[in-house]
């Protein structure tokens, strides 16, 4: 082998290793950037949906990272094969933990779908024992309390929940309502009354469709002002579920839930919801975590007064009314947005209001028209 050989061998094989090392330092600056400062040192998104950190949850997530108040510790869920696997990461002085599976306790055959109340104080989750029965043992929900080093003793949520076929995402009030989806999909509440969770009801029609439309992954506003989750119909031509938003009435009913257009894409499902503690960020996964400006919710809060949706109140709304009583024209949608004088009805009322708030200055639509 000549010497002119030998050393183009040497410089080639030098130019490779040199290669490696600035692709894996590159890698390795890039990977701690990305795992330092608040979100994982994510840019913050606007009111496009973004990738959240897909090179640290990766493409096999189950449910949203969820922060605690502080925002120094985040949890979420993977998915390997039909297993479920709790993960965290906390936030130190310097950077963000690796990733690393949660340790309980307890032998878990599946943990998945974690949730931290708004005062960080309980962490709740679902999931199946390894003593669990049969091929397809029952998920349960569970929770722990805030301890000075950490989280305490899972505890075992009483039958009058677990009894029902659980399914998926939990979410908590600041009450300490809990909502959960009943399997197949139905998205169901137990009130927290005097410490002790009452009997599940099924939410109603305006959420819970019946039949072949399954609603699952419930994300409940702190103050139960919106729920947000996912919905999708087995006898549709596109079975993807989709994000859907509804808003509380005074009654404790619920506005007809709408999807949420501008994170729903066709050929992909959307799950689980996830408003930021802060109420800043909207988490959803799609293929990947996505995160979006919580802003977009205000999208779909009903402006009162506006009975024709064109983003303002005067004389057209009044017309709009005057031809939906008299003439059998389009209602208001939501309804609740043509009950401008808030006597929790849409009527001629509303438009002879709206008329002397326009023309005669008089008192503005009531604010509180969906409430």
């Amino acid at each position: 082998m000549g010497y002119l050989t030998i050393l183009l061998r040497i410089t080639f094989t030098t130019t490779i290793l040199l290669l490696i090392t600035t692709l894996c330092l590159a890698q390795d600056k890039y990977q701690k950037a990305s795992l330092t400062g608040p979100y994982f040192g994510q840019e913050p998104p606007g009111d496009v949906p973004q990738y959240f950190a897909p090179n640290i949850l990766g493409s096999t997530i189950h449910s949203c990272p969820v922060f605690t108040p502080d925002g120094i510790e985040a949890y979420w869920s993977i998915l390997t094969g039909n297993m479920t696997t709790m993960k965290y990461s906390v936030a130190t002085d310097s950077q963000w933990t690796t990733p690393a599976d949660f340790e309980f306790p307890l032998e878990f055959t599946t943990s998945d779908s974690p949730h931290i109340t708004n005062d960080g104080n309980r962490l709740f989750f679902v999931a199946v024992l390894s003593t669990g029965r049969g091929q397809f043992p029952k998920e349960n929900i569970w929770y722990m309390d805030r301890i000075s080093d950490g989280w305490g003793e899972p505890q075992l949520l009483g039958p009058i929940i677990n009894n029902a076929d659980l399914h998926w995402q939990i979410s908590v009030a600041d009450n300490g309502n809990l909502y959960f989806s009943k399997f197949p999909g139905d998205i169901m509440l137990s009130e927290y009354i005097n410490g002790q969770y009452t009997q599940p009801q099924i939410l109603d029609s305006n959420i819970n469709k019946g039949g072949s439309i399954f609603e699952m992954t419930p994300f409940i506003a702190p103050d139960e002002s919106y729920l947000i989750f996912s919905r999708h119909d087995e006898n549709a031509v596109n079975q993807y579920s989709d994000l859907y938003i509804s808003f509380s009435k005074s009654d404790g009913s619920w506005v007809e839930a709408v999807p949420i257009e501008e994170l729903n894409t066709p050929n992909w499902h959307e799950n689980c919801p996830n408003v930021t503690r802060d109420g800043k960020y909207l988490f959803f996964v799609r293929d990947y975590t996505h995160w979006v400006s919580a802003e977009i919710i205000n999208n779909y809060r009903a402006i009162c007064g506006d009975a024709n949706s064109d983003g303002d109140t005067n004389i057209g709304d009044s017309v709009f009314i005057i031809n939906n009583v008299f003439r059998g024209g389009p209602a208001p949608d939501p309804i609740c947005s043509g009950n401008a004088n808030g006597d929790s009805d849409t009527n001629i009322g509303d438009a002879v209001y709206l008329i002397n708030h326009v023309f005669k200055g008089g008192p503005p639509p009531d604010e509180n028209c969906c409430q």
